[in-house]
């Protein structure tokens, strides 16, 4: 018996060195016996935190306000939602903000990869100053636009065209006050958004729209209607590195004009 008891402590402490030795190697994901042991006795201990009041705030919001269009977020953003200041990066992610205000957001990539900061509005546009922003925001069809850093908001504040309509915690939305609002960026027709892409009844026989292009996008036309990628922009991906930035060109022939058919885009299988 005191034998077996011995082979059982042995295993253990191996089990118990196994489980410090990963921690030590995985950047201190387990640093100490005590977190060792709970790991290995299946008790580790996950954080939590409650939304920010701004969660649902926000989300209203943009439901509201947001317009035709899409809501962009000035600056990059990753963990933003409920931090304690822009350095902290210990928030939330603002991904559900989509879901929960039905509406179509714009904000910075983010790469855990490389743990690189870029802007969403490329360089060659940023260049050329406020005249290069705006032309980016109506390039992707911006019509709201959120900020939770004092230059961006200070950007929004000298513009007329600017109005804001709500402000929680650090973050603020404006309405942007700009001529024409549309998702076609050539070609004529009606767009509907839909969970899994999105649905255009063209009324040209090449439309484009200001969505980004995939190889993997299909259609419920697969054997009558072309996708075809469409030059955009250079996007930055961190680094000085780029990504090139294509839309969605559909044709259509004659028939699907003058019947009016509903084309449907996005990533599911062919029914």
């Amino acid at each position: 018996a005191s034998a077996q008891a011995g082979q059982r402590v042995q295993r253990a402490a191996i089990v118990l060195f196994g489980s410090l030795l990963f921690g030590t190697l995985s950047a201190g994901v387990v640093t100490t016996v005590f977190a060792a042991g709970s790991y290995w006795a299946d008790r580790d201990v996950d954080l939590y935190g409650f939304a920010p009041p701004e969660f649902l705030g926000l989300s209203r919001a943009i439901d509201e306000y947001g317009g035709p269009g899409r809501t962009f977020f000035f600056g990059f953003i990753l963990q933003e939602l409920g931090a304690k200041n822009y350095a902290t990066q210990d928030g939330g992610h603002i991904a559900p903000l989509a879901e929960l205000s039905g509406h179509e957001l714009y904000a910075s990539d983010f790469y855990h990869s490389r743990w690189s900061t870029v802007d969403p509005i490329p360089l060659a546009y940023r260049q050329r100053g406020r005249a290069g922003v705006e032309e980016f925001l109506d390039l992707i069809n911006v019509t709201s636009v959120v900020t939770f850093k004092r230059e961006w908001l200070e950007y929004c504040q000298a513009d007329p065209r600017y109005q804001e309509v709500y402000r929680g915690g650090r973050f603020r939305l404006f309405t942007r006050d700009f001529p024409e609002s549309t998702y076609f960026y050539e070609g004529r027709g009606l767009r509907r958004r839909a969970k899994d892409g999105f649905s255009v009844v063209p009324e040209t026989p090449t439309v484009v729209l200001k969505y980004r292009y995939h190889p993997r996008l299909t259609t419920n036309y697969p054997d009558q209607v072309e996708l075809f990628p469409v030059f955009a922009f250079d996007e930055e991906t961190g680094g000085g590195a780029t990504h090139r930035v294509e839309f969605v060109g559909i044709r259509v022939p004659p028939p699907f004009i003058q019947e009016g058919r509903e084309i449907h885009v996005g990533f599911f299988a062919d029914e």
